[in-house]
């Protein structure tokens, strides 16, 4: 495994930790049904220990308290968001703002190693599928380079609940696991020392049917403005960016499909699920959760039926998302 010294000073090369397709059995990224149990992924990367937070450990209050905005007052953690998407940095980092906080941002897994030799953060909020580094790999170095006493305390942030990522997570040495779209009150519940915020969180993309799901839930639009309360301005900016970053993704989707590339395929659904399940555009979120699936099952020698139900199910999620774009600006 590289040391931290030796990943600062490299360039970035191929050679270092990527996201890329698992090669000999190593497990390089995490996605919702990957594949990837525990015990095979101890056999794949090198695990370090997990670490007994007691000093970095944000002190519990004891009941969980109504939410408000001075919480930082009592409770001062130096805070690190690292997400690649622009707009998750920008939703997640608003929402601390609401709790008295300002945080940090990294764009890679990276940028978050070159922070922490610089800052000593005793909170990260880690994507798990951040570029160069994934969120594991960035974990495993923390704990490498942190003693015990000084260790962060790292959050999972992903669109996945399986509950094989999540024991993963743990078992890597990671704290707590956010699934998005992140809420206010489990930001409040993590930095209070609460319950885990994974506990009881559900995919409503992956028990609705699709059919059965509305091109737009206006619940969770509301929801989503109600958290940025106060913030008009980054709720339109958000509201506004998701068409373009959506359309990007559509595109990359539907390249990786034409040209069998499964593994991109993955990426581009698995990324465009998170922003559409936050603005509440559930038929693209359930419709990009199916592709994840057939995108798993499928390989280079895939049968046809499979190929065609994949570049039915990217028709289909086309016009959700041309259907839900729309109903998106008339409700913004």
């Amino acid at each position: 495994m590289l040391d931290v010294e030796t990943l600062i000073k490299q360039p970035y090369s191929s050679s270092l930790p990527t996201m890329t397709p698992p090669l000999s059995g190593s497990a390089t990224l995490l996605s919702p049904n990957f594949g990837f149990s525990p015990s095979e992924a101890a056999r794949s990367v090198t695990l370090v220990r997990k670490i007994p937070h007691q000093e970095t450990k944000i002190p519990p209050v004891g009941v969980k308290s109504p939410l408000v905005s001075d919480l930082a007052t009592g409770i001062p953690p130096q805070i690190l968001v690292a997400d690649d998407d622009t707009l998750g940095q920008m939703y997640l980092t608003h929402l601390l703002a609401r709790l008295g906080y300002r945080a940090d941002v990294a764009n890679n897994g990276r940028e978050v190693i070159k922070l922490i030799r610089e800052k000593h953060y005793n909170l990260l909020f880690l994507d798990l599928h951040l570029p160069e580094m994934n969120g594991l790999e960035v974990a495993q170095y923390v704990r490498q380079y942190h003693e015990a006493a000084t260790s962060p305390f790292i959050v999972a942030v992903t669109a996945s609940i399986a509950p094989q990522d999540r024991a993963l997570c743990l078992e890597i040495g990671m704290n707590d696991y956010m699934t998005k779209p992140v809420r206010l009150e489990s930001l409040q519940t993590i930095i209070a020392g609460g319950k885990p915020a994974y506990e009881g969180q559900t995919d409503t993309a992956q028990t609705s049917p699709v059919t059965e799901v509305s091109v737009l839930d206006l619940k969770v639009l509301n929801e989503l403005k109600a958290e940025l309360e106060g913030a008009p301005q980054v709720v339109a900016k958000l509201l506004g960016s998701y068409p373009l970053t959506a359309t990007r993704l559509m595109e990359q989707a539907k390249e990786a499909a034409l040209a069998r590339d499964n593994f991109q395929l993955l990426l581009a659904v698995h990324s465009l699920y998170s922003p559409s399940a936050t603005y509440g555009l559930m038929r693209v979120a359930g419709l990009c959760r199916e592709l994840e699936k057939l995108a798993q099952k499928s390989s280079a020698d895939t049968p046809a039926a499979q190929t065609s139900l994949i570049e039915t199910r990217l028709g289909e999620l086309e016009v959700a998302f041309k259907e839900g774009v729309a109903a998106l600006k008339a409700h913004s």
